[in-house]
């Protein structure tokens, strides 16, 4: 038996088997923060120590949040690829990113896609959701999966700013054309978060008729803390 020969076959063998080892293939989805009735971007990560040219995964989100199928966004790291989101069942989506030319996504770590999402006035403030990811294939360009590992984090519905209206009065509470009229009223925060920005509040006149009309649009640029009352004229 020749020793060189077994030498540089268990060589090989062991090149092999570190190569198996040190491969990394993952999809992920990090945690991420939403307030009620708002919408924000929801990015699906890669990290990949092979080409890959195709990504298949099954995405369950929690009931009263809503993907916008209508606004994907494929990040720079997708050259010649195409998607495809399916609801298949509520709230249950399947998502595919393929390439006709069989082209492989570009870097080895990062973002490769991103959804928009929204969460419905149903979901309790400062609870958390799962997200479940299932069904994930990270296809290299002759159709092998080479997954190894993939995951998907929370959504935390946060606290957010409440903005009520009270005290309104009225320097006239009939008014003809070319007559002047003052109004006057306050904005509290009722929520349980500041506000981020700004607001803008709209003055309609009613008519005896039930009709109204809109004649002044004014705007609030400074952000309102918790609890915090603004005087408005």
């Amino acid at each position: 038996m020749d020793f060189k020969y077994l030498f540089s076959l268990a060589q090989i063998l062991l090149l092999s088997i570190f190569s198996t080892f040190a491969q990394e293939n993952t999809l992920s989805i990090p945690n991420a923060s939403i307030a009620q009735g708002q919408s924000i971007s929801l990015p699906i990560n890669m990290n990949n120590t092979a080409d890959i040219v195709a990504v298949q995964f099954t995405l369950i989100v929690p009931k009263g949040i809503t993907l916008n199928t209508e606004t994907v966004t494929l990040s720079e790291r997708s050259t010649e690829h195409n998607f495809r989101i399916e609801e298949i069942e509520p709230n249950k989506y399947m998502v595919l990113l393929f390439s006709a030319q069989n082209t492989s996504f570009t870097g080895r770590a990062g973002k490769i896609m991103s959804i928009d999402r929204s969460a419905d006035f149903s979901l309790k403030e400062d609870t958390e959701h799962n997200l479940i990811l299932s069904d994930v294939v990270l296809g290299r360009n002759d159709g092998l999966n080479l997954t190894t590992g993939f995951s998907a984090g929370k959504i935390k519905i946060e606290k957010s700013a409440d903005l009520c209206v009270t005290e309104v009065r009225s320097s006239k509470y009939n008014i003809s054309p070319n007559e002047v009229l003052t109004i006057n009223w306050k904005v509290e925060n009722v929520g349980g978060a500041p506000t981020l920005s700004g607001w803008n509040e709209q003055i309609f006149l009613e008519g005896s008729d039930g009709t109204s009309k809109l004649i002044a649009t004014v705007y609030y640029k400074k952000t309102l803390a918790i609890g915090a009352t603004v005087s408005r004229s």
